[in-house]
């Protein structure tokens, strides 16, 4: 074999010098202390191969990394002296050439001076393309990133060569300033992911609550005096139902397409966030009059409204959103975001689907009442506070009194009676009717079971039952429960239902 003189101290002194003054102007330059990626670096790589080819007089020169697994290497990049080699296999599997991974992980340098025969190289000739079949000898440097080996420099001779000391140094100094730099892009690469993973919503890609909150807060402190903002709470009236008809995987599809045309309607300077299943929150500086946004509004939600393809079906959708006004109404993103919940919330209860409400002041006086009176009607159902009342039913012929209708009052300590209009719905909306309607049920039967001895043994009490109520599957067994446990005919009550229940086909 032939032991290459030409490549002295001196030329590596000078290889290494050239390389490194390279990398210091790249790593240091304003460019890369913020943007390094893997498409920036690639010229340095791809100079420091054909250095490394030119003045150790390589044919090829490559730059192969692994996967954390270390189960395949894949090109980063090459130089090749003979020109652009289009037939280039991109990756190597261990389970297909174990030895040569084997090797290039235990070893600091490989030095292969005769390709064809040596153990580490079994199978590597077939893994890779035709352009590698003429080389004789083969230099490779594990490049060692922090947390181990991260890649290999390979370089490969046509001639057979004898690999001295000093080719082996030069190129595992070589190995040292490339694991210099993927150290870097790892690092940068961590950084990106856990900032993905604390300020973006990893479905759409849009930003979390966090970052909202974060983007906006500076946005509102360089507001000029006298300009407005507007907050935004926007959902998918349909999202439940999509999810339940067509699955979770085609519900997501949905938030995905969402997040898109959410992004092209309101591009920079409105900030988009996802906050929750299918809650969008928006903020973005006030660009009309309050009457010019609602119409504006509408416009984007009517562009958002356009039919999607989901899992091969044409899906529709309608949106509903509360809207805040800053300074008018809000503060800071904390407050703009609970205002538009508490219009949006507000316009709900008026219709279920496409609604819209912007904030006003009564709006949160309103929530807190809504809340303390569902508080209340908790604490009124656990401490006996309701009370029946009878009206009698007459025979209008006889003027006989042939039943009762049994009516239900709220006793409240501090306000006094209060009827079923101020407090049903909200029982409804609480899911708190199906313990009032169950109380009312034996109450009705425990008056029952005090007449059934006495002259007004012949009389019935009708009841009201909310729709929620009677189409509660449960019902029924609580029926019989009350009957078997008071000894009353089931004939006696009578349950009354609103024409809508009836007509509906159940």
């Amino acid at each position: 074999m032939n032991e290459f003189t030409p490549f002295s101290i001196e030329s590596a002194h000078k290889l290494l010098d050239n390389l490194y003054q390279h990398q210091q102007r790249f790593l240091f330059s304003e460019e890369a202390l913020v943007e390094i990626t893997r498409a920036s670096i690639e010229p340095l790589l791809k100079k420091t191969c054909q250095e490394v080819a030119e003045l150790m007089d390589f044919e090829r020169v490559e730059i192969w990394l692994f996967n954390e697994a270390q189960t395949e290497l894949t090109a980063e990049t090459y130089y090749d002296n003979r020109g652009e080699i289009s037939a280039f296999k991109n990756t190597l599997y261990a389970h297909k050439v174990p030895a040569y991974f084997e090797a290039i992980v235990d070893q600091r340098v490989l030095a292969v001076e005769t390709i064809e025969g040596h153990p580490a190289m079994d199978g590597l000739r077939d893994s890779l393309s035709t352009e590698y079949h003429g080389m004789s000898s083969m230099l490779d440097a594990s490049i060692v990133l922090s947390w181990g080996v991260g890649g290999v420099i390979c370089c490969l001779s046509k001639e057979p060569r004898s690999w001295t000391p000093v080719h082996k140094q030069v190129l595992a100094s070589i190995a040292d300033m490339l694991a210099f730099i993927f150290d870097r892009l790892h690092r940068k690469e961590v950084e990106e992911h856990v900032y993905e993973l604390a300020y973006r919503d990893p479905l759409t890609g849009l930003k979390n609550e966090h970052a909202f909150h974060e983007k906006v807060t500076e946005q509102l402190k360089q507001i000029p005096d006298g300009e407005q903002g507007i907050f935004i709470y926007l959902i998918i009236d349909q999202y439940a139902d999509i999810c339940g008809v067509l699955g979770f995987d085609a519900g997501e599809q949905v938030l995905m397409k969402i997040g898109d045309r959410l992004q092209k309607l309101l591009p920079e300077p409105a900030t988009l966030a996802r906050i929750g299943f299918d809650h969008f929150v928006i903020y973005a500086p006030l660009l009309f009059k309050a009457d010019k946004m609602k119409q504006y509004m509408n416009e984007i939600t009517n562009r958002l409204r356009e039919p999607l393809e989901i899992v091969g079906q044409e899906v529709f959708i309608t949106f509903s959103y509360g809207a805040a006004y800053y300074p008018t109404y809000v503060k800071d993103v904390k407050e703009g975001i609970q205002a538009a919940q508490v219009a949006l919330e507000h316009a709900k209860k008026q219709k279920t689907r496409r609604a819209s409400g912007h904030f006003q002041s009564y709006m949160h006086q309103f929530v807190k009442d809504h809340l303390f009176s569902e508080m209340n009607l908790r604490k009124g159902l656990d401490l006996d506070q309701f009370r029946l009342f009878y009206q009698p039913k007459v025979q209008a012929t006889t003027g006989e009194i042939i039943g009762f209708e049994a009516l239900i009052r709220w006793q409240h300590p501090d306000k006094g009676l209060i009827f079923p209009n101020d407090f049903i719905k909200l029982a409804e909306s609480t899911g708190l009717i199906h313990a009032i309607g169950e109380w009312v049920i034996n109450e009705a039967f425990k008056q029952l079971s005090q007449w059934k001895n006495t002259v007004n043994a012949h009389l019935s009490i009708a009841i009201n039952l909310s729709s929620d109520h009677f189409l509660e599957c449960k019902l029924p067994v609580y029926l019989v429960e009350c009957v078997e446990k008071y000894g009353v005919g089931a004939e006696k009550l009578i349950l009354e239902i609103t024409e809508n229940i009836a007509l509906e086909d159940r």
